[in-house]
């Protein structure tokens, strides 16, 4: 595992911006503007997923589900069923999050130094949480009010309000979040003012760093 410091010294983390928020507030939205701008964009989740794949046995054992039937769930499916357990039990995620952590951080870190890009956006949903990215200094924190990230949760997920709550409520709150953003957009109105807020960010750090 890398140290603290030597990934300071081994990367250009200046050209890097974590990209977080809540749950349902609008990170991949975010993402595919930027994409569709060329900002090259890492995506913790999609590593998550490579990640749970190659560790569901483990995963199983662990949160003590029967491997015969787990093994048969499509990924989708078995997400759902770990994230029932975790989200219910502390201790069970804690569990969960020192399996899949450490793969997901040398993922990301492995993408970092192979880029070329002037510009890298990190969407690491569990910035604040986790503790193992304090390395990534810029911060592009996406705003939405508590209330209405859980309505926007509970339709998107088919969540009950309670099952929503404990989802939401297993992070940060979002207002202790902003307080530390580098860029803030808010996604508290409609989608054609988030789009517009997110454009006008990217715009004005392509010119930043040099990009036409």
């Amino acid at each position: 595992m890398l140290r603290k410091n030597k990934i300071k010294k081994d990367l250009k983390l200046k050209n890097v911006y974590v990209v977080t928020s809540s749950i349902a507030c609008g990170k991949s939205t975010f993402l595919n503007y930027a994409r569709k701008n060329g900002i090259f964009c890492i995506n913790a989740d999609e590593i998550s997923n490579i990640v749970f794949r190659y560790k569901s046995k483990q995963i199983a054992k662990k949160l003590k589900i029967c491997n015969s039937d787990f093994k048969f769930l499509s990924l989708k499916d078995k997400k759902k069923l770990v994230a029932s357990i975790v989200f219910k039990d502390k201790n069970l995620k804690k569990k969960l999050e020192k399996i899949m952590h450490s793969k997901i951080k040398k993922e990301i870190i492995k993408k970092i130094k192979n880029s070329k890009e002037k510009i890298i956006f990190v969407e690491i949903p569990l910035y604040f949480e986790n503790r193992n990215y304090n390395f990534l200094l810029n911060k592009i924190i996406i705003y939405c009010p508590y209330d209405l990230s859980l309505k926007r949760l509970m339709g998107r997920n088919n969540l009950s309000l309670d099952e929503a709550k404990l989802r939401l409520n297993s992070q940060l709150n979002i207002e202790e979040k902003i307080k530390y953003a580098t860029y803030l957009i808010k996604n508290d109105g409609n989608l054609e003012d988030f789009k517009e807020n997110s454009l006008k960010l990217i715009k004005n750090l392509k010119e930043k760093h040099g990009i036409s």
